[in-house]
């Protein structure tokens, strides 16, 4: 993902000032953006069925 739309897409989801999202709320963004993925996907999934962290 190019780093300006990643900065944008973080800057959204905390409600920050563009230029003020830097590398540790883009990773944020992106870890929340996964997270809610994951748990949709699992929602979908047959019972049952386990979700957890990568090891």
């Amino acid at each position: 993902c190019p780093i300006p739309l990643a900065r944008q897409a973080a800057a959204i989801m905390f409600q920050l000032q563009e230029d003020t999202a830097g590398p540790e709320e883009i990773q944020d963004a992106f870890g929340e953006l996964a997270n809610i993925t994951g748990g949709n996907i699992k929602a979908l999934l047959p019972e049952p069925s386990y979700l957890s962290l990568p090891a």
